[in-house]
């Protein structure tokens, strides 16, 4: 039922395949994996593009080891590194996160799209696909408890729950745009119904997300605010946002965002705000002037 993981590795073999047909896994050494790098960076396709199709590739030939198909001693990305570009920085400023918690839509379309923003940004960055799963059994007093879609087939052992606490902006998002409470197999907003195929629920996902970012984006127009207002800004922005305060610790914002390493966490945190890099460094020259 994982449909756009499926999706991936198909592009990913479709893509190999046109690199370079009929392989055997002794065909794949560190050489061929440069080369085939060397040859989608001509093809216009990013680094990112590329990581992501070696990745399904290595993901394919550890369970070939596993089964005994190819030896060990082959294994190829000892010795070649799969691209993994830093991820740009999408974090809100304060001053900005404050207007788009200030703005007012007229239109009830806008509203909505700024709506599903404000509420994830209040609910630990929690993504589209997850927001719409959610049920009223997830919601527990003033606390919202849900599991990440993504890494559901985590293979962690007690994994926990994210809570992010309901403040009464997102319970007011909730009473505005949710499903009346009563049952908790319910879902929490009208976006999925019960009896849905597992394609019928990724489509609807998928056009919810694309018609949020669409309305967005014209919404961060209006605004002025000049980085592209989109879903996944939130979920940088609550974390940078905590980080900023000085108040916060990375435990905690790691834990908040469901991540398994501080790592993973460093990535989605984007760089000091000006003020605070000033601030830090009039330290330096305490006691010297």
């Amino acid at each position: 039922e994982r449909i756009k993981t499926a999706e991936s590795y198909q592009s990913a073999l479709n893509s190999i395949a046109l690199f370079r047909r009929y392989l055997k896994f002794q065909d794949i050494t560190p050489d061929l994996l440069t080369a085939y790098e060397v040859w989608m960076l001509s093809q216009k396709k990013s680094k990112t593009t590329v990581g992501i199709y070696l990745r399904s590739l290595r993901t394919i030939y550890n369970m070939a080891m596993q089964k005994g198909v190819v030896s060990f001693t082959l294994y190829p990305f000892k010795r070649y590194t799969i691209p993994a570009p830093r991820k740009s920085k999408r974090a809100f400023k304060e001053e900005q996160i404050k207007i788009l918690f200030n703005a007012q839509m007229v239109d009830e379309t806008h509203a909505k799209a700024l709506d599903v923003w404000r509420f994830s940004f209040l609910c630990n960055g929690i993504n589209l696909k997850d927001i719409a799963l959610l049920k009223w059994d997830n919601v527990r007093g003033d606390y919202l408890e849900f599991f990440r879609k993504k890494t559901e087939n985590t293979k962690r052992e007690n994994v926990l729950p994210i809570r992010a606490h309901l403040n009464r902006h997102a319970l007011q998002i909730i009473k505005k745009w949710g499903n009346p409470p009563g049952n908790p197999e319910s879902y929490l907003f009208p976006i999925l119904e019960p009896g849905l195929s597992v394609r019928e629920i990724e489509n609807r996902i998928a056009n919810f997300t694309r018609v949020t970012n669409k309305y967005l984006k014209r919404i961060g127009e209006e605004l002025g605010i000049p980085t592209k207002l989109t879903t996944y800004t939130a979920r940088h922005s609550f974390a940078t946002k905590l980080k900023n305060s000085e108040k916060v610790s990375l435990s905690f914002i790691m834990e908040s965002l469901g991540h398994s390493s501080i790592k993973t966490t460093m990535d989605y945190l984007a760089g000091f705000e000006d003020e605070s890099i000033k601030k830090n460094h009039e330290v330096l020259m305490e006691g010297l002037e």
